[in-house]
């Protein structure tokens, strides 16, 4: 009767277990749902690297921004998207931060070039945080393209610059008019 006692309590705690299993599997499968749902439908590029610096993580905006389908990107190293002379100097810079804790982009964003797959490179925003959790480390970096925005800049500036020659043509031409109002007088007295 006592064993029989044992017994049935440890059924309740398998049964227990069980369901307490059953509810993280649940909570980490809608988990990675809705990461997999916000990262897919993000409109800026999100890319995950290890501590190895080869990329383990690739969303469709990504795919977009650098021409390269994940199956291309993934396991090389996130170096292959930099222009020089920040591909070459990469690795030192992850080197130098794991030495001395000295952040030069992670935790901050900045503006920076990045390398098509054409070759052509294009302004962007990175912003990249650290990842450490649970025997999980590496970077995450989200990338903002900035074409469109250098574009406007431009347009702006060059607009700027039309409306101040046009400035400077009313100014001449008002200066010209006051200069033929001034010998108009003389002429007209003498006539």
């Amino acid at each position: 009767n006592k064993l029989q006692g044992v017994s049935d309590e440890l059924v309740r705690h398998q049964e227990h277990l069980e369901e307490l299993i059953g509810q993280r599997t649940r909570a980490l499968a809608e988990s990675e749902e809705k990461f997999r749902l916000i990262s897919t439908h993000a409109q800026d590029a999100i890319v995950i690297v290890g501590n190895d610096e080869r990329v383990t993580y690739w969303n469709p905006a990504a795919e977009k921004l650098f021409g390269y389908c994940e199956a291309d990107v993934r396991g090389r190293n996130v170096s292959l998207l930099m222009p020089e002379p920040h591909r070459s100097r990469h690795d030192g810079y992850l080197e130098r931060y794991a030495r001395t804790g000295e952040a030069a982009v992670i935790g901050r964003g900045r503006e920076e070039l990045g390398l098509h797959r054409d070759g052509a490179t294009f302004p962007m925003q990175l912003s990249v945080g650290e990842i450490k959790q649970s025997g999980l480390q590496g970077y995450v970096g989200i990338i903002r393209d900035l074409t469109e925005v250098r574009r406007a800049q431009e347009q702006v500036r060059s607009l700027e610059e039309q409306l101040l020659h046009a400035d400077r043509l009313v100014i001449l031409g008002e200066l010209t008019a006051g200069i033929a109002h001034e010998i108009n007088q003389p002429l007209t007295a003498i006539a």
